[in-house]
Formats: C-alpha cells, sequence, structure tokens
C-alpha cells in the first residue's frame, strides 16, 4: 500500500502530462474515470490497514495522506482536461454524469464496507473483552484454590502462567499433555505450543493471520507485567492480600500481541526490556516496543486484579501506566 501511495500520483501525473500533449479519445475519459474511482477507494482503504495498527512505522502516515491525495487531485484534473481535449462536438454530455454515478457507488460501497468492519470488529472487541473477563475469573479461582497466584517455576524448570492456568481455563487435558518434567521449547512440549488455545488470542487478529511464529507455534496475545513491584506470575507467588494499592489500581494481564510471545513461553513484558507505553512502533510491522499493544484501533485492553477490564487509550499517561503495573507503589492513578 505505501508503494501504491507513490506509484498513484506518479501515474497520475504521467497520464495528466500525456493527456496535455497527445490528442485525447473517448476512452480516455473512461480512464481517468476509473483512476479517480480506484484512488478515491484506495486512499481510506489504506488507512483502515495502516493508520490504525501499530504494527506499522509512524512514518507511513504523511506518505499515505499526500500521496492518495495528489491522485484524487490529479485524477480529477484529469478527467476534465480530457473531456475537455475531445474533438469538437465530441465532447461527452454525460461525464457529469458519469462522474456521478461512479462517486455514487463508490460512497455506498465504501459505506458498506464500512459498516460491515465496524460492525465485524465491535464483536470481535467485544469477544477479546469477554476472554480477558474468563481469564480473570481464573485468575481469582486460582488463588482462592491454592491461596497465592501461580509461579512461572516448578521445580527449577520455568512453567508459563497460561500453562498452568489451562485446568480454570476447561482446558485440562491439554494441561495433562504438558511435560512439565521438560522445558517449554522442548520437542516433548512442541505438540502443545503448535495446538491453537484461542483463549489467549485476540480474534481481532483474524484480518492479520499473526496468530503462529515462524515454526508454526500459536502466540499469545495476553501477557502479565513482568518487573519489580509488579502483579508478575513469575518467581514467588502473589496473594491478592499484597496488593496494597487496591485491587481496582493494579493491572494483572494486558494485550501485547506485539511482543510476538509463543503461548506456552514463560515469558512476559518484562519492564526492563520493553517501553512504558500502548500501541507504540516497533522494529518491524508485526512488533511492538511498548508493554501494551493490540490490534483494537486506539488502545487496548487490560485486566485489572480484581477482575474488571478496562480500555488503555493509546494517549494514556505514561505515568498512569507505570503506577496500574505496580502492586504496593502507592503511586497515584486517577482516572484513565
Amino acid at each position: 500500500m505505501l508503494c501504491a501511495a507513490v506509484l498513484f500520483p506518479s501515474g497520475c501525473l504521467l497520464g495528466l502530462i500525456l493527456t496535455f500533449v497527445r490528442r485525447t479519445r473517448a476512452f480516455c475519459v473512461d480512464l481517468w474515470l476509473v483512476m479517480a474511482v480506484l484512488s478515491t477507494f484506495s486512499w481510506p482503504f489504506s488507512f483502515t490497514a495502516f493508520v490504525p495498527n501499530w504494527r506499522h512505522f509512524e512514518a507511513a502516515t504523511p506518505i499515505l495522506h499526500w500521496g492518495f491525495g495528489i491522485s484524487v487531485f490529479l485524477s480529477l484534473f484529469g478527467l476534465a482536461v480530457a473531456d475537455l481535449r475531445l474533438p469538437t462536438g465530441q465532447q461527452r454530455n454525460r461525464l457529469v454524469n458519469r462522474a456521478a454515478a461512479g462517486c455514487l457507488a463508490f460512497l455506498a460501497f465504501a459505506w458498506f464496507m464500512y459498516a460491515t468492519s465496524c460492525g465485524i470488529e465491535g464483536a470481535r472487541r467485544s469477544q477479546c473483552k469477554n476472554q480477558l473477563k474468563q481469564i480473570g475469573l481464573a485468575l481469582h479461582n486460582c488463588a482462592d484454590t491454592y491461596g497465592v497466584l501461580p509461579s512461572s517455576t516448578d521445580d527449577g524448570i520455568e512453567v508459563s502462567w497460561r500453562v498452568q492456568f489451562l485446568p480454570f481455563l476447561d482446558a485440562e487435558p491439554l494441561y495433562l499433555a504438558y511435560d512439565s518434567d521438560a522445558r517449554w521449547d522442548s520437542a516433548a512440549n512442541e505438540p502443545l505450543a503448535r495446538t491453537r488455545m484461542d483463549s489467549f488470542l485476540c480474534p481481532s487478529a483474524a484480518d492479520h493471520q499473526r496468530v503462529q511464529d515462524s515454526l508454526k507455534r500459536f502466540l499469545t496475545h495476553y501477557v502479565t507485567v513482568d518487573g519489580p513491584g509488579s502483579l508478575s506470575l513469575h518467581g514467588t507467588g502473589v496473594a491478592f492480600d499484597d496488593i496494597d494499592d487496591g485491587l481496582g489500581n493494579t493491572l494483572a494481564v494486558t494485550e501485547a500481541a506485539g511482543l510476538n510471545i509463543v503461548w506456552t513461553e514463560p515469558h512476559d513484558a518484562a519492564l526492563d526490556e520493553y517501553e512504558i507505553g500502548v500501541n507504540l512502533a516497533g522494529n518491524g510491522k508485526d512488533a511492538s516496543k511498548g508493554i501494551v499493544s493490540a490490534w483494537h484501533a486506539g488502545g487496548a485492553y487490560g485486566l485489572l486484579a480484581d477482575g474488571t477490564v478496562r480500555f488503555l487509550n493509546e494517549d494514556i499517561d505514561p505515568q498512569i501506566l507505570k503506577a496500574l503495573t505496580t502492586i504496593a507503589g502507592e503511586e497515584p492513578v486517577g482516572d484513565f
């Protein structure tokens, strides 16, 4: 799409020059009309694919604006020039009607696509929120059963909290299939890593097909924040009574689709490895350098320790986000 944003205006400019220097024919008017519709359609489509998502470089935004904006202007200008340069008596009296019909058809199609995509994305966001609520319920059931949240280490061998949560997510057969005496990336546990676990996949990722790594192991879009003072599911188990900041002010699990972590991997959003932020651009189109990232436009969902799910906006104050990651920091959280 970035290439199209550069090639479209280049092609329009070349076509406009040819329209000025060569004698035009009736089909030229139709070609310019097609080009105008294509340029207009590609503009909003490109932003649907690029702008709302952290996985693309921030520099794409001005390129798309200028590229397709110039293309639409040149196409409409070329349409008028081609019609005016037709031989006398051959000017298309139906030009305005054709242009109007083309614009109306485009607007109807664009509105239909927009309404459809909004409806689908709305349902997916709702499902993502419900999945985090189920994880929150499992979190509390686990704490009620064992008194503390599970540690990611078991007899010296690292085991992801997501694997330990399987019995609380109605997936005990998968839990029993995991070999706790072997590493998560061992041959014994490779089949489980290649097993799709929808409870850890955001439905909005379906449009991007980014749910597996190069080894066909399924990723997780839900992680915990790992670092000093956080409600980390690593190391020593944490009890809810240890949360002095309040359950509603402590982030337990958050979306982090840009970290590309395998769901059985005992790895999460480490504060010393990633930056405090939501949907931050990364070093590649499918990577984010922030501790929170999602396929949703405008932000990502976060599960608080009290079981509620909140939408974390991209423009959230980093200090507030940092305060949400600690359990006893006594930092003011305020509204977010």
